[in-house]
């Protein structure tokens, strides 16, 4: 007669509990809501971008050393928060090493700070390097109608570098997480070694290039000074002045953090804590100042009702300060905590009336009481030892490692913190304690911890492989904001293989110095997947600068041609003329500086350029050896004298092969000529016979269309060669001038259709399930869950495991051995691969029983004939799934995985019941 059995709800509402010897529950990629465990969602890519300050020059301009990368290298923090106007933004501040200006002669190569400010609502970007700006020269020699701008530099002046007695950049110097406040609806931030600084929230409309700009004469510069939307938080007297001293330059303090106080703005620097005037951040009195004995210096403080929470690594104080009057110091300070502090400014958080805060010891609370309680106790191996993943022991499939792809992390421990943070969603009420380093975060809901990671293991190969994990996302940064949850990840590099070759000559340019880039990610976007991005979303803009060509020659002055960079111009644009709408098009423009009075009656610029990679768009696509032009409204009625009408060696827009005139030459030939005779003028050229440009003024002529022969090819740049650059007023003779082309690149292995898309791999491992004395047998287990199947094209197809798959374990042996090194059956190990997620429930006219998912059977009913289809109304399904299997000791687990591989799929579990038979005694003899 067959033993009665039992059944054991083995779905924990706490999720992780791992602090035993038997390693216990462990919970992954998994989210509490509607009372079941629920996969969570992707994050999909919102935009990746690099730094404007590109420059890849093949060496240092200045030093000729080689140039092996350049760009961001790596992020010191991101912060999100709505603004007074509604938008949502992020903020990430990057450090990275790059040129500082656009040509060689002027800028320098530093490492950088750069701060780029993404609105989530307009989804559009700003970036602003850190340098000084003038209103930091109050004392210097110079006299304020001296002090110049960083950005007023140009072609003749240099204010961007050191001793200029001008503005400088700030050097980045270390890598310590940056601090975040918002303050009356600014932005107060900075890092160590970086100095206070204030955003000052703003909308863009379009990303403009940070470089100085070392192609432009004062007469015609583009009018920058310097940033008003990001400075530095420069001290001020306050409104007691005649009363009081306030803080100089040199002795306002590089807070290493800042927290609001009410009215005021309290910064810590050292052990001293410094009071702002009432609504005055950049007014510190000399009398507004607290010393704190610690032990260690101050690295983090934080408000709550009133009560300054000050936090060295390894102690908290508690400083009330005065109430009222000027003085805010000298208030009541006492020691709260020896044991209990934080690792860094972003490792202590204020939301919704408590304060939590990460230590090396834990994770703890405090609700304003003084005293602060660790939540962090069913998580402590992390603290103490190391948490161990028990995914990675049931993979591959009779895989093995090389050691030559990134290997999937097998443990967790706080030894790698130093760019730890605490974020906090308030909709599903989620605190994230995130460990960028190794690309986790634990997630507390609800009292319940869970570990959300941000990698996967699956592979898209069969058979026995190699271990590999796939990084998608690396270094995260956790932020949240109105509803949403985004990450902030990278730093990103790109290595480039570029083919560009000098037109007219064929050399290679080898232009290969890796770029650096981030992206940031929402929760949900991604449907199922992590980092799903389409082609929109990758917005690198890779290298960029101005190659000087040609000399003056004229008596007059200095004229100039202008090739700037190119604008991508929409899908499926119509060119003036070209009769066929085109994609991938760039439009480059072309502007002139006249250096002399009367506007320009000839002009001439020809420059070689990679024909092998690059082509003019024609104005028709067979015969036409014009380049179809595009001009402004200005020049509409001088456009035949581009040789619109017909074509001359003076009136034309058209490529060069060597030896004569042919579609896809390797040489640009612009010339115009306002002389009569050649090309019929409209009558309502009214400046005929030359172009009004105003002298010393850069004018637009025209833009030209070319298109990227090889999509993925890495063209770092154009190619340029120079041949002619020639200008004339009416009557004189053409006189050689320069010419600025940008050197424009484009890689071409951009993202465009989720190749950097990575599964969620999901776990859900029971506790251990004992009778005391005795043995037991598990038989199976009962499932309630939601899925929505499993997709017909997921990524990685290949991949033996599904949605969901399990492992009985007995005895511990699960953590013992490996189904990576055997593959066969393990004793005391079972395991089912790619089990069957949804049941069956439409039966079409044959009578077969199909699955109710998209590209079935199942077809949705047409309200005005119902006979379209065999479904009318319908819901996301709730099946029991049942598990029949066997294993026997004294005790069991059971562990359920899978992998999230399409957007489409899901997985929800309300309830995991297992079937367990009580046996004999325990054996006398051990494992």
């Amino acid at each position: 007669m067959a033993t009665a059995g039992e059944e054991l709800e083995l779905l924990s509402d706490f999720g992780l509990n791992v602090d035993r010897l038997s390693k216990g529950s462990y919970y992954q990629n998994l989210l509490r809501k509607q009372n079941s465990w629920w996969c969570r969602p992707g994050f999909g890519q919102l935009a990746q971008y690099d730094s404007t300050l590109a420059y890849p020059a093949p060496g240092n301009a200045r030093t000729g050393e080689p140039l092996s990368e350049y760009g961001y290298s790596s992020s010191l923090g991101s912060f999100s928060f709505v603004t007074d106007f509604g938008h949502v933004q992020i903020l990430t501040l990057l450090k990275g090493n790059s040129f500082t200006g656009n040509e060689s002669y002027v800028g320098e190569w530093r490492d950088l700070y750069s701060l780029s400010i993404y609105d989530v609502t307009t989804d559009t970007r700003w970036e602003e390097v850190l340098h000084r700006h003038t209103s930091e020269s109050k004392g210097v020699a110079l006299d304020m109608p001296d002090f110049r701008g960083a950005y007023q530099s140009g072609s003749s002046s240099n204010h961007g570098i050191p001793g200029n007695n001008s503005a400088s950049w700030v050097t980045s110097q270390v890598s310590s997480s940056a601090w975040f406040t918002v303050f009356e609806g600014l932005v107060l931030f900075g890092a160590e070694g970086v100095g206070a600084h204030v955003y000052r929230p703003a909308s863009f409309t379009e990303v403009r290039r940070q470089q100085l700009d070392g192609v432009r004469a004062n007469d015609w510069h583009l009018g920058y000074s310097e940033s008003a939307v990001v400075s530095p938080l420069s001290p001020a007297d306050g409104l007691f002045s005649e009363g009081y001293a306030y803080l100089s330059v040199d002795a306002f303090p590089s807070p290493s953090d800042v927290a609001v106080l009410g009215d005021r703005v309290v910064y810590i620097s050292g052990r001293e804590v410094f009071f702002s005037d009432v609504l005055r951040p950049q007014s510190i009195m000399g009398r507004n100042i607290d010393f704190v004995p610690t032990s260690e210096e101050l690295v983090a403080v934080e408000s709550l009702q009133g009560v300054l929470y000050l936090f060295t690594k390894t102690e908290v104080w508690a400083l009330h300060p005065r109430q009222e009057g000027a003085i805010a110091a000298g208030g009541r300070l006492h020691q709260i905590q020896t044991d209990t502090g934080a690792l860094s400014p972003r490792c202590v958080l204020k939301s919704r009336g408590s304060i939590f805060c990460l230590d090396d010891q834990g994770i703890y609370v405090t609700t304003g009481n003084l005293v602060f309680s660790k939540i962090s106790d069913p998580i402590d191996p992390f603290f103490e030892s190391v948490l161990s993943n028990p995914m990675t022991n049931y993979y591959q499939n009779a895989g093995w490692s090389n050691l030559a792809s990134s290997q999937p992390r097998i443990s967790y421990s706080i030894k790698e913190s130093s760019f730890a943070h605490l974020c906090y969603d308030p909709v599903d009420s989620l605190l994230f304690v995130v460990f960028p380093e190794q690309n986790f975060a634990f997630v507390n809901q609800d009292d319940a911890w869970v570990i959300w990671n941000f990698e996967s293991i699956s592979t898209n190969t069969t058979g026995p492989v190699p271990v590999e994990a796939k990084r998608g996302i690396d270094r995260p940064w956790v932020v949240a904001a109105d509803r949403g949850v985004f990450v902030a990840g990278g730093v990103e590099r790109y290595v480039p293989n570029d083919v560009t070759v000098v037109g007219g000559d064929g050399s290679a340019l080898g232009l290969n110095p890796s770029s650096g880039s981030y992206y940031i990610l929402m929760m949900g976007r991604g449907g199922g997947l992590d980092r799903s991005v389409a082609a929109e979303e990758d917005r690198r803009k890779m290298n960029g600068r101005y190659l000087p060509f040609g000399s003056h020659s004229g008596a007059a002055g200095y004229g100039y041609f202008y090739v700037h960079e190119p604008v991508k111009a929409p899908l499926q644009y119509q060119l003036p003329t070209n009769p066929n709408p085109k994609d991938d098009v760039y439009l480059f423009p072309v502007s002139v500086v006249n250096h002399t009075p009367g506007g320009v009656w000839k002009a001439s610029l020809r420059l070689g350029y990679d024909n092998t990679e690059w082509e003019p768009i024609y104005v028709n696509d067979t015969v036409s050896l014009q380049i179809d032009l595009t001009f402004p409204p200005e020049r509409q009625f001088s456009s035949p004298g581009w040789g619109t009408i017909s074509q001359s060696a003076t009136h034309q827009a058209r490529t060069w092969d060597g030896a004569a005139y042919a579609r896809g030459g390797d040489e640009l030939h612009f010339d115009f000529s306002g002389a009569d005779g050649l090309v019929d003028f409209p009558a309502g050229w009214t400046s005929s016979p030359v172009m009004n440009t105003p002298t010393h003024a850069e004018c637009s002529l025209f833009w030209f269309p070319m298109r990227k022969k090889t999509a993925n090819s890495d063209v770092m740049g154009m190619g340029w060669k120079f041949v002619r650059a020639q200008l004339a007023a009416e009557g004189d003779p053409l006189e050689n001038v320069v010419v600025y082309a940008w050197q424009f690149s484009e890689a071409g292995l951009r993202y465009s259709n989720d190749e950097p898309a990575q599964p969620v791999d999901w776990v859900m491992q029971s506790a251990h399930v004992e009778y005391p004395g005795r043995q037991h047998k598990a038989r199976g287990l009962w499932l309630r869950a939601m899925t929505h199947g499993a997709a017909s094209s997921p990524l990685f197809p290949n991949w033996i495991h599904g949605v969901l798959n399990y492992v009985l374990s007995t005895d511990f042996k699960g953590w013992v051995s490996q189904i990576v090194d055997f593959t066969g059956d393990i004793q005391a190990v079972r395991r089912f691969s790619n089990k069957t997620p949804i049941r069956s429930r439409l039966k079409d006219s044959s009578g077969a029983m199909k699955q109710k998912v998209f590209g079935s059977d199942a077809k949705w009913g047409g309200s005005a004939n119902s006979s379209h289809g065999n479904v009318l109304i319908g819901d996301e399904e709730w099946n029991e799934l049942q598990v029949s299997d066997r294993g026997r000791g004294a005790s069991s687990t059971w562990m359920l995985f899978g992998h999230i591989r399409s957007r489409a799929e899901s997985l929800a579990l309300s309830s995991v019941r297992g079937l367990y038979r009580v046996l004999g005694n325990r054996r006398r003899r051990g494992r």
